[in-house]
């Protein structure tokens, strides 16, 4: 008898291929919205992790000021006076290429490079990826305008060691020359260096415009008393306006701004599922309605109101299993595209962030499928 109720089933749902198929993309659109947005959520706050890692290295704790950043003398003075050997300025910017140049740089115009400016005698204990880098060290210090890209982006913008390329920053141009790349040791490295631009400290301190503020001082220090001796040592000498924080810090942060945004786009995606979870309610619902008489003469042969009952929810199940298959492979496809939307969102509205791939971790692919 079971199987003879699951044919009629299935001959019903067969023989309305409309109402079967309204109600299967209606749960599949829901279900990919939701792992389309968490899919961009996620690989753009995976993208901006990875960058902060690779521009904030194996430092423990930074110094950060106000929009103007710290003055230069504060690096000085920590480095000598206060004794600080695990310590190395850092200047962050973001320039545009320009329009200006010769193809196929000039293709890439409006692409936006993070700017990382850095003393390379101060360097090893914090970003040891520097010193991969193929070019000579003295033609990196001494070349005007000279910067260091990963292998990667100075093939994608189609730059090659030894060649200029014009960049503006806030509106003003300036010619920067690729003395050498940088070879990341594994995948997460390289794309943690996509569109970053390394040049020395004074370089970068030209590029942006503030020859006599950095904006940022690295630090490593040690866990237990000597660090917080060190911590003590350090806010002494900060300037008004200075500050001492974790680098862990910087993330925190960002996870507080982008909450409410991610809330928004979250409960817009559960929106689009509700409405799907009700097509096949209704669905299912006018079936029922539908097949009154069909049910009845079951009711009349024999059949419990328990086997009707299960049949009438083994097809919601059915149609939500294929739902979730077809959703999560759209969830997917428009994630791709929903990526750079949120970006952009993001870029105008919190940080500038560069997500070059979309990060497909299998909790989100499990919670697709679930709802």
């Amino acid at each position: 008898m079971t199987g003879k109720l699951w044919l009629s089933s299935f001959r019903y749902l067969a023989g309305h291929p409309w109402q079967t198929g309204l109600s299967i993309l209606g749960v599949a659109l829901g279900v990919a919205v939701v792992v389309a947005m968490d899919l961009a959520n996620q690989s753009a706050k995976r993208a901006f992790n990875l960058s902060t890692d690779a521009v904030a290295g194996r430092s423990t704790h930074r110094i950060i000021g106000g929009p103007d950043g710290i003055p230069n003398e504060l690096y000085r003075d920590l480095k000598i006076d206060a004794g600080i050997r695990d310590i190395a300025p850092a200047i962050e910017g973001y320039a545009l290429i320009s329009p200006d140049n010769e193809p196929p740089a000039s293709e890439h115009a409006g692409r936006r490079l993070q700017i990382l400016g850095v003393d390379p005698f101060a360097e090893g204990p914090f970003r040891p990826y520097l010193s991969s880098q193929s070019s000579d060290l003295s033609a990196f210090i001494t070349t005007p305008g000279a910067v260091l890209m990963s292998e990667e982006t100075a093939n994608s913008i189609g730059l090659k060691p030894g060649q200029e390329m014009v960049v503006s920053l806030a509106g003003v141009k300036h010619t920067v020359t690729l003395v050498g790349t940088i070879q990341p040791a594994d995948r997460v490295s390289r794309q943690a260096l996509h569109d970053i631009m390394v040049a020395d400290i004074a370089t970068a301190q030209e590029l942006v415009g503030s020859l006599d503020r950095i904006s940022r001082i690295d630090l490593i220090l040690q866990d237990g008393p000597a660090g917080a001796d060190a911590a003590a040592k350090i806010r002494a000498f900060l300037p008004p306006g200075a500050k001492l924080e974790r680098t862990a810090a910087r993330s925190a942060s960002v996870d507080e701004l982008t909450r409410a945004f991610e809330v928004n786009l979250t409960a817009l995606s559960l929106l689009a599922l509700l409405v799907g979870t009700f097509l096949i309610y209704n669905s299912i619902s006018f079936s029922v309605v539908m097949r009154r008489n069909v049910i009845g003469t079951l009711r009349g042969i024999g059949v419990t109101r328990r086997e009707v009952f299960a049949l009438i929810i083994g097809e919601a199940l059915l149609i939500g299993v294929i739902s979730s298959a077809i959703g999560l492979a759209l969830g997917i496809l428009l994630g791709r595209g929903l990526v750079g939307i949120v970006t952009r969102t993001i870029n105008d509205l919190f940080f500038v962030v560069s997500v070059r791939d979309l990060a497909i971790p299998a909790n989100v692919l499990i919670k697709g499928g679930v709802m």
